[in-house]
């Protein structure tokens, strides 16, 4: 019996693998990217080597780790990242983020668990959600875990949230 795994991915290497699985899905994005653009009158800028690209940084900044992404590209030589501001730009990096509100569904019992009646997941775990508002691509999450007046600065909530995602 021939085995589900072809032979020769002792030959590949860890990233022709990951283009193996992942190129489709990232070519099929850029295609519904570029057609969603095209309905909505909006021009789109994105191929499928700078997805790649987004994704190498986020991969990047998960595993090197700083207080602020804008410190990556910092003229500080302890925060600049070489790596990341060689690959794109502050402004380019940033240019489509977006802050939303999502419910994670959840049925148990939990004091972080939150009643939203307006919402189509009524009752779960609220979540603040950075993400690139071309690509879909999470970048940051908080939980919500309640009100808590500590954390807030003089102007509240929303630019409390806009600091601690970005």
């Amino acid at each position: 019996m021939k085995s589900p795994i072809s032979d020769n991915i002792i030959q590949l290497t860890p990233l022709n693998i990951w283009e193996k699985i992942f190129s489709p899905f990232i070519d099929l994005n850029v295609r519904e990217s570029y057609l969603y653009a095209e309905q909505s009158n909006n021009l789109l800028d994105t191929t499928p080597e700078k997805i790649k690209a987004f994704i190498g940084i986020l991969i990047i900044m998960g595993f090197h780790s700083l207080p602020s992404i804008r410190h990556y590209w910092s003229n500080d030589k302890n925060f600049f990242c070489d790596r990341v501001a060689s690959i794109m730009t502050v402004k380019r990096f940033l240019k489509h983020l977006s802050i939303d509100e999502s419910v994670i569904a959840f049925k148990g019992r939990s004091g972080m668990k939150q009643y939203m009646p307006m919402k189509p997941i009524k009752r779960g775990f609220k979540v603040w959600a950075l993400a690139d508002s071309a690509s879909g691509y999470l970048i940051n999450f908080e939980i919500y875990t309640g009100k808590n007046s500590n954390n807030l600065t003089e102007f509240g909530l929303g630019e409390h949230l806009v600091e601690s995602l970005v």
